[in-house]
């Protein structure tokens, strides 16, 4: 851990804030006269690290508070491996105490604990240093008159603290891997020996001669069966090919026979599918020609429709024509009605302006009385506002001075207590001195004792350098002597340190009274010559008073002005309606002149000029006409579409059967391609069909050579034309559309 920046304030004699800066020292001594704060720098780092001081011991922190300050802070940065953190303290004198722990992060700082506290704070630093607070005040900060104690101190105690400072562990814990690698590998060793024990034991020469004589002994029984099993399976293959020729000839035979029947079908349903073709041909003429008629019908009602529209405009046209006819009547009634409000209203607005002009002179003059009471009030509202400042500062300055009076009699009683603390200090220090002589010469008396505390058997002499193999008996009267020294002279040591510390605190006490003395004469200084304070209070009751009548002046005259104000406001009200009114009946006129000219120009365009009248008569007769002629041609329409629907229908008619028929030649030629296939293929087999004119039960027997048993029940009307390349019988092809 290498410490970085320590910031002190209200801590023991830092009642102020001190920082002190590590980061370009390397090695430093701290010095100074007694009482100036060496020791509490030292105290404050352990202060900040563990929350505790080696000083203070079991007694209360707050105790090393400032003199006059509510609380101290600590604050300490520091560089432990490669990080660097920021560990932060506050004891209040009321309250507990507070702690944080951050790591710096460049700019930022991040906090080290999630939940903060003085528990887990202590416990993240000991992490982070490896050393808990009694090892660092023991091995790192050793606080006065400890260091005999470390070397005396018990040896296991001292080794743990070298093994933490020096990591010194790490070879007890690669020790510690190292025996338990071991372990493992003795137990894996005597894992396998067991197996080859208990699973292997057997295994012998003799054993593995006799095995090798059983095994080409099998080889050759398992060769001879190899060789039946393939003659056995060869004669197997050849009754199978036989039993799959058999099946093929059975098949082909009775896919002859099927065709038969299916070529009768199809000879009839050609016939009837012929016969349907000719009604379906004639259909179709005939719903083309009413589709013709339709069709003529239709252009001629369109075109009477056409013609109509172009004389009479079309049904958004003449809507636009009604509503401009509307618009037009609206208007003119508008007209009417607003050009007689402008002539009721011009009588309104000379009355209102003439009494408007009448308020505003009333206001002119009501409102110069309000301002020069303005005026009146501001000014005596400053005048009590400068009396009851020289009021406040006579009261201040009759308060400073009697704190002043206070402060002189401090200030003669702290310097009699420094006084009395500096001797104090005087005569504490000299027995100190003369305690610590007596020691060191009981020491040098009885050197050989004392030299004996610190040994044991098998240490090194620091006299003679021979290891010591048995101590010497101890004198109980000498250790009585030397203890005796060493307590009275701890006791002169701490008296002399309550001393100094005492002497510190009324100096630090005296230094600040004496500084609130100076800064009250400045302050008196500052004020001046003021009158006394019963004279300023005269003074101000005098300027309350007249400030009050001019208050009461000005609230008199704003009474008047508010009053011809919402008098004057109310007219212009009035007024600014009556010009509203008159406003809006001009809009409006002007608004229903433009409805008309834009309702005539429309009705012009339209219409034509001269308008007819009435106007909406005439829009109405050629809206009648209009709808006439249109559902002349929407008759005409649906007539026509009734037509084209019965010619696809015929059409669909046609069509259906044409396909049909070419399906059904399709099927008489695959059938025909078939018998040809068959009969081939019962060539290739070797078995001859029937002779033409057979009966129908013949049977043809096979080859004498063939395998094959005869094969019952082939056609006997079995002729050339079946066969593959015979041509094919008449057949309706599909009709052309």
């Amino acid at each position: 851990m290498r410490p970085l920046r320590l910031t002190v304030e209200g801590f023991t004699s830092f009642r102020e804030r001190q920082e002190i800066d590590f980061r370009e020292l390397d090695l430093f001594v701290i010095t100074g006269p007694t009482g100036s704060g060496k020791t509490s720098i030292l105290d404050a780092v352990a202060l900040a690290l563990y929350g505790m001081v080696p000083r203070a011991g079991k007694r209360d922190l707050k105790e090393l508070i400032s003199l006059g300050a509510s609380q101290t802070k600590v604050q300490l940065e520091f560089r432990a491996g490669d990080d660097e953190y920021r560990v932060a303290r506050r004891i209040r004198r009321q309250g507990a105490q507070a702690a944080t722990l951050e790591r710096i992060e460049g700019d930022d700082a991040v906090p080290e604990v999630e939940r903060g506290g003085v528990k887990a704070v202590n416990d993240r630093v000991v992490e982070i240093l490896g050393l808990d607070y009694p090892s660092f005040t023991t091995a790192v900060l050793l606080p006065q008159g400890a260091f005999a104690s470390f070397l005396k101190g018990d040896v296991k105690e001292r080794r743990n603290i070298l093994i933490r400072l020096l990591d010194l562990d790490r070879f007890r814990r690669a020790g510690a891997r190292a025996r338990e690698r071991a372990s493992e590998l003795r137990t894996a060793v005597v894992a396998r020996e067991e197996l080859l024990e208990r699973e292997y034991a057997d295994v012998t020469i003799g054993a593995r001669e006799a095995a090798r004589v059983k095994s080409k002994v099998a080889s050759e029984a398992a060769d001879a069966l190899d060789a039946a099993y393939r003659e056995a399976r060869a004669q197997l293959s050849q009754r199978e090919e036989t039993d799959a020729r058999r099946s093929e000839v059975l098949a082909a035979a009775a896919t002859l026979q099927s065709q038969e029947g299916e070529l009768a079908a199809l000879a009839a349903a050609l016939a009837e599918k012929g016969g349907r073709d000719e009604e379906t041909r004639s259909a179709l003429r005939s719903a083309e020609r009413a589709r013709s008629e339709a069709r003529e019908a239709r252009d001629r009602a369109r075109a009477a429709w056409r013609e109509t529209m172009e004389e009479t405009g079309d049904e958004g046209l003449l809507a636009q024509l009604q509503a401009a006819a509307e618009t037009l009547s609206e208007a003119e009634r508008e007209i009417e009605r607003q050009s007689e409000a402008l002539e009721t209203n011009a009588a309104a607005v000379e009355e209102g302006e003439a009494r408007a002009q009448r308020l505003r002179e009333r206001q002119a003059s009501t409102d110069e009385a309000e301002t020069a009471a303005a005026k009146a009030r501001e000014a005596a509202t400053e005048g009590r506002e400068a009396v009851e400042e020289t009021l406040r500062v006579a009261r201040r300055a009759d308060a400073l001075g009697r704190e002043r009076e206070a402060k002189a009699a401090a200030l003669e009683r702290l310097r009699g207590e420094v006084e009395a603390a500096e001797s104090r200090r005087a005569e504490v220090g000299c027995e100190r001195d003369r305690r610590d002589r007596e020691l060191r010469a009981a020491e040098t008396a009885h050197r050989a004792a004392r030299l004996r505390a610190d040994l044991g058997p098998g240490d090194e002499c620091p006299v003679c350098g021979v290891p010591v193999e048995e101590l010497p008996a101890t004198d109980p009267e000498i250790e009585s002597v030397l203890a005796k020294h060493e307590t009275a002279a701890e006791a002169a040591r701490e008296e002399a340190l309550e001393a100094e510390k005492r002497l510190s605190t009324a100096r630090a006490r005296l230094e600040a009274e004496d500084a609130a003395a100076k800064n009250l004469d400045e302050r008196l200084g500052a004020l001046g010559d003021v009158p006394a304070p019963d004279q300023a209070e005269a003074a101000r009751a005098r300027a309350v008073e007249a400030e009050d009548a001019a208050a009461a002046e000005l609230e008199a005259a704003r009474t008047r002005a508010r009053a011809i104000r919402a008098e004057a406001s109310e007219a212009k009200a009035e007024l600014a309606g009556i010009e509203a009114t008159r406003k809006a009946a001009e809009e409006a006129r002007d608004g229903a002149l433009k409805r008309v000219e834009a309702a005539t120009e429309r009705l012009v365009a339209g219409l034509g000029e001269p308008l007819p009248d009435p106007v909406g008569e005439a829009i109405e007769a050629r809206r009648r006409r209009l709808r006439a002629s249109t559902a002349a041609r929407d008759a005409a329409e649906a007539t026509w579409e009734a037509a084209e629907t019965s010619y696809r229908a015929a059409e669909d008619e046609r069509n259906t059967v044409a396909t049909d028929l070419a399906a059904l030649d399709r099927r008489r030629t695959e059938h025909r391609t078939l018998l040809g296939t068959r009969r081939e293929q019962l060539d290739r087999l070797g078995v001859a069909l029937p002779p033409p004119g057979a009966p129908p039960d013949a049977e043809v027997d096979a080859p004498p050579d063939s395998p094959f048993e005869a094969v019952p029940g082939l056609a006997s009307d079995w002729s050339p034309a079946a066969a593959p390349g015979a041509a094919p019988g008449p057949a309706a092809g599909p009709p052309a559309t």
